[in-house]
Formats: C-alpha cells, structure tokens, sequence
C-alpha cells in the first residue's frame, strides 16, 4: 500500500521470533543463529543492502516465542 510518500510492505509470521540478543545483527553478512552448513546468513543482509540502494528501510519488531513483523519501506515513484 502506499501511504502519503512511501509504499509499505508487512511480512508477519508467527514463528519463535528473533532472540533478543541476536535482533542487533540479522542484517550482518554471514550473521545466522542457525548452523552455517544450511544457512548461510546473506539473505537479510542483501535484502537490507537493496532497499537502501533505493532508499528505502525495513523496519523489525519481533517478540521471541511469539514471532517476528518485517515492514519494508520505499519511496513511492512518482508517475
């Protein structure tokens, strides 16, 4: 939806959610609380570097044991 300038975009799933202690680093290249033989942690960090080339952001709320909202924000193109 867009919403005066912005389109916004909102994934919610209610998964574990993020541990607290690791929401700091999940747009870190190689960065995954997982075992780095099956995930190799690139993921966010390109899909945060992607947004922000078009000026954009993404925003994350995310309460451990109940699951995770991403909204990722970008500019609306004017037409």
């Amino acid at each position: 939806r867009c919403m005066e300038q912005w389109a916004v975009l909102e994934i919610q799933d209610t998964g574990t959610g993020i541990a607290p202690q690791n929401l700091s680093r999940i747009f870190t290249p190689f960065f995954s609380s997982q075992p780095f033989a099956r995930h190799w942690g690139i993921g966010l960090s390109l899909t945060y570097k992607l947004i922000k080339a078009h000026e954009g952001r993404i925003e994350v709320e995310s309460e451990y044991g109940k699951g995770t909202v991403m909204k990722v924000v970008l500019p609306c193109l004017n037409r």
